[in-house]
């Protein structure tokens, strides 16, 4: 039975929607199960996708999760989801869960920045280094990444896909940036990259996070009391929470190093071409001069950018790559189709003027980010008291928003697990309603690497699939591992055959 969204109680109508009754957010239907005390908080730790799938098929539009005391909302409608994201983006931040996780790598970069004028200033100064002119230039970039690495690969050799696939996006946003034509920096820093980015899985749900959530919260709760009178103070106090609290042991060490090698990697480069004041036709050249009424971005906020594009640009677009893989094998009709297109460039390497002749390539990169997006779950935070779908939601509310979710539900993808390139025909995307895909997000905060991320899934399948056929070594389905992003778990294993 779905979760309608509308209640009945106490003899009158309850979340109509906008322009209805407008009600109390603990009229909201709660999600099946969940503990008495603990609420859904054991399932969102141990199996976060087992009650994603759940809530598919429970919830039409909104619902209630438990975590202790509070109540988080959960949505699950394309036009609730553009309420939030796109009508209503100013009464929304990203939560502070999300900032401390990612702090320690990306500092305070674009995928993570807190308030209205600072995002909007970085936005404003990187949306000229995405643009179609621009990401045009990085295509052949793309493709050599992706020839170099599989050049390694030995007939009939078992590859570990998602490492690789990671070896590839690395080596391709290494050379994007920093014109660096090699291996080197990206096999330098693929270890330690998702070493680090381990540890913002494991704090996202940690004590010490929970604990900083809890404080958060009294402290906002104080400043609205107060007011003025103690808003200093208070002030002081919360910039505290905006870092993670490192506890001393071995894994903030192994955080602390890894984050250090990485940087030992990258700076270095930021500060040579500094130095030099050479200019380059790639990424870092244009942050560099990027400028506005306020100048130029300092070498801090140079810092926090590169990392984000390590960080978050290379992790979600290869794994993506790997699960389509995957996938292709999972379905060898669909593989010979792919087969059979990128053969009829007759051996010409891909590039971005063959992307009309890459449809079902692309259908098969959107269906693989429908079944595994790789942002699986994210979440905002109101920073007003606001409404969704016809509810009252006080400041400081929490609303989960999963892709994974949405894409399940029966009624915008019938039989939702089975791989079906013909959901993706134009018109097949045509009949669903606006936002039924969700996995670069959308509305101000849409990610700004999306057109790269597409770009380089095509032309890299593209590339792999034209040389070899890839192949399970096991019988078993692969586990997908709800990692920061939705990654297959021990790297995907696959015996390569190399095509004639």
């Amino acid at each position: 039975m779905r979760l309608r969204g509308v209640a009945v109680a106490a003899g009158f109508v309850v979340g109509i929607g906008p322009g209805g009754v407008t009600a109390d957010i603990s009229r909201i239907t709660v999600l099946s199960g969940g503990h008495r005390v603990l609420g859904h908080l054991a399932e969102l730790r141990d199996d976060r996708l087992g009650l994603l799938r759940r809530a598919a098929q429970e919830i039409d539009r909104i619902a209630v999760l438990r975590v202790l005391h509070r109540r988080v909302v959960l949505i699950n409608a394309p036009s609730l989801i553009h309420e939030v994201l796109v009508e209503k983006a100013k009464s929304f931040d990203k939560p502070l869960s999300t900032r401390v996780s990612l702090m320690p790598l990306v500092g305070a970069g674009l995928v993570s920045s807190k308030g209205d004028a600072r995002w909007r200033r970085h936005r404003r100064l990187l949306a000229p280094l995405f643009t179609q002119a621009e990401l045009a230039r990085f295509g052949e970039v793309m493709v050599d990444s992706a020839a170099q690495v599989a050049a390694r690969w030995q007939d009939g050799a078992e590859v570990p896909v998602m490492h690789e696939a990671v070896r590839i996006a690395m080596a391709a946003i290494a050379r994007a940036l920093f014109s660096a034509d090699d291996l080197d920096l990206a096999d330098a820093m693929s270890e330690p990259l998702t070493r680090t980015l381990g540890w913002t899985g494991y704090y996202a749900t940690s004590l010490p996070l929970m604990a900083q959530l809890v404080l958060g919260r009294l402290l906002a709760g104080l400043s609205r009391r107060l007011g003025d009178r103690g808003a200093a103070a208070i002030e002081r106090l919360a910039a505290r929470l905006e870092r993670p609290l490192l506890l001393p042991g071995a894994r903030t060490a192994a955080l602390r190093a890894d984050v250090a090698r990485i940087e030992a990697r990258l700076l270095p480069l930021l500060a040579a071409r500094r130095a030099s004041g050479e200019t380059a036709k790639d990424l870092l050249d244009l942050l560099i001069r990027a400028c506005d009424d306020q100048g130029h971005l300092g070498d801090q906020d140079l810092r926090d950018e590169i990392m984000t594009f390590f960080g978050a640009g290379n992790e979600t677009t290869a794994s993506a790559i790997a699960w389509t893989l995957d996938l292709l094998d999972r379905n060898p009709e669909a593989r010979l189709e792919l087969e059979r297109e990128v053969d009829a460039l007759a051996g010409r390497r891909p590039a971005v003027s063959d992307l009309p002749r890459l449809p079902l390539t692309a259908r098969a990169f959107k269906e693989a980010l429908r079944l595994y997006p790789p942002i699986y779950m994210f979440a905002r935070e109101s920073v007003e008291a606001t409404t969704v779908g016809g509810y009252h939601l006080p400041a400081g509310t929490s609303i989960y928003i999963a892709p994974y979710m949405l894409h399940r539900r029966p009624d915008l993808y019938p039989e939702p697990e089975r791989f079906d390139l013909g959901r993706f025909s134009p018109e097949a995307e045509a009949s669903r309603p606006r936002l039924s895909w969700l996995p670069f997000g959308t509305g101000p905060r849409v990610c700004i690497g999306a057109a790269f991320a597409m770009l380089e899934g095509v032309l890299v399948l593209a590339t792999l699939i034209e040389r070899f056929r890839f192949e399970r070594v096991s019988a078993g389905p692969v586990v997908p591992l709800p990692f920061v992003t939705l990654r297959p778990a021990g790297d995907m294993p696959m015996r390569v055959r190399r095509r004639a």
